[in-house]
């Protein structure tokens, strides 16, 4: 409600005062008539109450005989209270939009309803055209709102399933009746195009993964290699008896446990074969010892019982049942092959035993003779 700065103030009373000031009385009077006027709805076609001077002793009558109560009208309503309408247009209506239309000195002119604006209320908030791609636009209260058919969405109908750019790669983004769907250019796939042949990472040991002609590549980093890098030096498992494969410099090396040594590790004390005579050599503590077979014995098993020679007369010692056997040459015989047909000494007189071609004779000395030098003159 409006209050105008014109209005003669009502003195205050002074404190202590408990008189009332009657000459403000009647200002007082008009003033309530004045502030309750609005609730009379005495403007009408929304026309707006215009608040008058007044003086002290003014009454609402006389406000009302001096022409001076008034209301602000929105055109094209007039009168002292908005009473009075526009004359009406006797020719064709050319407002649009419900504009009501009314004779202005010999010519027409329309007054459009809100939102619509221009000579013939033909600008409306859809005049711009705001909606796209030919979708409906339509007036709601003050402002516009496009009637969107699917798959199209957004406030000026702008938008549909491709929008977003769901494609990845370069693909092509093509809408299928309400839903997108992907031209994947090679070598990509998948349903945003977002797969290609590297995607699932088949490098492996940190190797950089291409695609080259569709396909995808390795590039492996040193030692590695292999179609996905998975081979290094230590692949093959080149050291041996349970070492561990170390690569070092692009190269392999064994950490060989005792006693293995070498290489691969492939060296144990055993690898001479130091035992003899089909002994079985085992590493013990670090060293070899020889398990040794019957009757053989020694620390490479290199002692039997013809190790020492023990047949006579060159006599052939061979080892039966972990026992030295003599293969006696003849006329030998014997365990050793110790004896000869001279060995009882057959001669007598001091003859001289020899054995000839396996067999024996006596050298006699003269005077005797005899095949045992028995016989004396």
């Amino acid at each position: 409600m409006r209050r105008d700065n014109n209005v003669v103030p009502v003195h205050h009373r002074e404190i202590g005062d408990d008189r009332l000031d009657l000459t403000v009385l009647p200002l007082v009077l008009v003033m309530y008539d004045l502030l309750h006027i609005e609730d009379m709805d005495i403007c009408r076609n929304s026309g707006v109450f215009e608040f008058p001077m007044i003086g002290y002793y003014e009454t609402f009558a006389t406000l009302i005989l001096d022409m001076r109560i008034k209301c602000n009208c929105i055109y094209p309503y007039s009168g002292r209270f908005c009473e009075i309408p526009p004359r009406k247009c006797d020719s064709s209506d050319p407002c649009l939009n419900n504009g009501l239309c009314v004779d202005v000195e010999s010519d027409v002119n329309c007054v459009c309803p809100s939102p619509y604006t221009g000579k013939t209320c033909e600008i409306g908030p859809c005049s711009t055209n705001p909606c796209i791609n030919g979708k409906i636009c339509k007036v709601v209260g003050q402002t516009w709102a496009c009637e969107c058919p699917k798959p199209y969405f957004g406030e000026h109908c702008e938008k549909d399933p491709c929008t977003s750019n769901p494609c990845m790669n370069g693909g092509k983004c093509n809408v299928v009746e309400e839903n997108w769907t992907c031209d994947c250019p090679k070598p990509f796939f998948g349903k945003r195009c977002d797969i290609d042949p590297c995607t699932s990472n088949p490098c492996t040991n940190e190797a950089k993964c291409k695609v080259v002609h569709g396909n995808w590549r390795c590039d492996c980093p040193k030692p590695f290699f292999g179609k996905r890098c998975e081979i290094d030096p230590c692949t093959s498992n080149p050291c041996m008896n349970e070492a561990k494969c170390k690569v070092v410099d692009g190269n392999w090396t064994c950490d060989c446990p005792k006693p293995f040594f070498g290489k691969r590790c492939q060296i144990d004390p055993c690898t001479s074969n130091p035992c003899m005579n089909g002994a079985k050599c085992k590493v013990v503590g670090g060293n070899w010892i020889c398990d040794c077979p019957k009757a053989f014995f020694g620390k490479r098993c290199e002692i039997d019982p013809c190790t020492s020679n023990p047949c006579k007369h060159g006599a052939e010692c061979k080892v039966v049942d972990g026992n030295a056997a003599c293969d006696c040459p003849k006329p030998f015989f014997g365990k050793r092959c110790e004896i000869d047909p001279c060995t009882r000494d057959p001669c007598m007189n001091g003859a001289k035993c020899n054995v000839i071609d396996g067999n024996w004779t006596c050298g006699c000395p003269k005077p005797f003779s005899g095949q045992l030098c028995e016989i004396g003159q």
